[in-house]
């Protein structure tokens, strides 16, 4: 929406960590909340568009937080802080926000992606 008055809408499922913290995703960013409902922090989104918006619910392994943006980065905060440790760009073509699925386990983070417009298949 133009005027964002959907950015907070909340996104996909809310993720709890063994201590029952909750995190939950929407467009403009991530937010953790205590058991009880207290606000222990929150990220948002720099420079929030229909471009660049968090697609989907994050993951959570090793202490951090992890989520993608439909301009195609994919990035971790700090589970204590809300601080952002590392980001890096998958696709330069951006992350459709539909198919935008990331999960965390054992070590491993995947990301399922696929750009919002059909690429070209290079011709032999």
């Amino acid at each position: 929406h133009p005027d964002g008055r959907y950015a907070t809408t909340i996104i996909g499922k809310p993720i709890i960590d063994h201590e029952l913290n909750i995190y939950l995703a929407s467009a403009d960013g991530l937010r953790k909340f205590t058991s009880s409902g207290e606000l222990v922090w929150s990220w948002q989104v720099s420079g929030l568009s229909a471009q660049r918006q968090v697609p989907n619910n994050p993951a959570i392994m090793g202490g951090l937080v992890y989520e993608c943006l439909t301009s195609g980065e994919v990035f971790a905060l700090s589970m204590e802080t809300g601080q952002l440790v590392w980001e890096v760009t998958v696709s330069a073509s951006g992350i459709g926000g539909d198919t935008a699925f990331i999960t965390a386990h054992n070590g491993m983070v995947i990301l399922d992606v696929d750009p919002p417009e059909p690429l070209a298949v290079p011709q032999k």
